[in-house]
């Protein structure tokens, strides 16, 4: 227990320090929103027009006023209204792209662990052969390939040249057709590198553990090679990995950012970049702290995890990073 509250309370204080960071950060980058929204011949002709934004926005109060008034929202749980989308709450408009993010980064993250893994045993096993050698290259160039390289190219082959994916995707759960059209792509290119991390750091691991003394040992009682696996490599195995999965949750999730914008698909991402073009200050404070939170708690889960997965590692000590 005291080690779930002590996680728990390190969770919430980072959550704190990132955004009083990113708060005075943003104050800092040059824009103005009021002439994002309403342009600068209006500004010019309409200054009315522009002290009632600068008010309703609160650009013209103190920094540390503005900073009062944020938290005060942010401790409801109101994120504030967008600057750019009128009549729009931040809230609303996660709210309308989150559905899109996370079915892009789950089925990202289930490929990645889906074929990760078993490509990881199968380089383990054919370690030193020609054609493990053969995989660890191709794995190695999975590695080295930006996600937004591939993702253009593969657009460009697959959706302009041959036409057998839509060119701008769409998730609609109405149309479940549409919807994995518009999937195949943008998941395949985004789930590359992770694909190739996670069968690298698996193979490394069940290779360091299968030369370890009580794999020996347990030979020696007359277990079989796949029941030594089994019950002990494989498992022992997982705690790193475990990291790998989760860090890689945490890169699918800022990895959509540039896949989204690719594929112009309609998540969170993608209204990020349209808000830091439009200087929407509060959206783009809302989708990072966002950003924020998931990492954070991701590490918290990872934690708990480690603990599900290696009885060895106490409650009350300090969790494996």
């Amino acid at each position: 227990m005291a080690y779930f509250l002590k996680r728990m309370l390190s969770a919430v204080a980072t959550i704190f320090f990132v955004s009083l960071f990113l708060f005075f950060m943003l104050q800092v980058v040059p824009g103005d929103p009021v002439l994002s929204r309403i342009g600068l011949d209006e500004m010019e002709q309409n200054p009315q027009l522009v002290a009632k934004l600068r008010e309703e926005f609160e650009v013209d109060q103190p920094l540390w006023v503005r900073y009062t008034n944020w938290l005060r929202r942010l401790s409801r749980g109101d994120l504030g209204n967008s600057f750019q989308y009128a009549n729009f709450t931040v809230n609303e408009l996660i709210q309308q792209r989150i559905t899109t993010t996370l079915i892009l980064t789950t089925a990202s993250l289930i490929m990645v662990v889906m074929l990760g893994i078993p490509l990881g045993i199968y380089l383990a096993k054919k370690e030193g052969t020609l054609w493990g050698d053969g995989l660890n290259a191709f794995s190695q160039i999975g590695l080295a390939l930006p996600n937004f390289w591939l993702a253009i190219i593969a657009l460009w082959l697959f959706g302009a040249v041959l036409g057998w994916f839509p060119i701008r995707g769409r998730i609609d759960l109405n149309n479940l057709a549409l919807t994995i059209r518009s999937l195949v792509l943008p998941v395949t290119t985004l789930s590359v590198g992770g694909i190739a991390s996670v069968a690298r750091y698996l193979k490394t691991s069940l290779i360091e553990e299968q030369n370890k003394d009580y794999v020996m040992v347990a030979k020696s009682k007359g277990l079989l090679d796949h029941e030594v696996t089994r019950r002990h490599v494989f498992r022992n195995s997982l705690i790193p990995v475990t990291t790998v999965i989760g860090l890689l949750f945490i890169a699918l999730m800022t990895g959509s950012i540039i896949i989204e914008n690719v594929f112009s698909l309609s998540g969170i991402g993608n209204l990020l970049i349209a808000s830091i073009n439009s200087s929407d200050y509060p959206v783009i404070q809302g989708i990072v702290l966002y950003y924020s939170v998931i990492v954070v708690m991701t590490t918290f889960v990872l934690d708990l995890i480690y603990v599900a997965i290696d009885p060895r590692i106490k409650l009350g000590q300090e969790g494996v990073r």
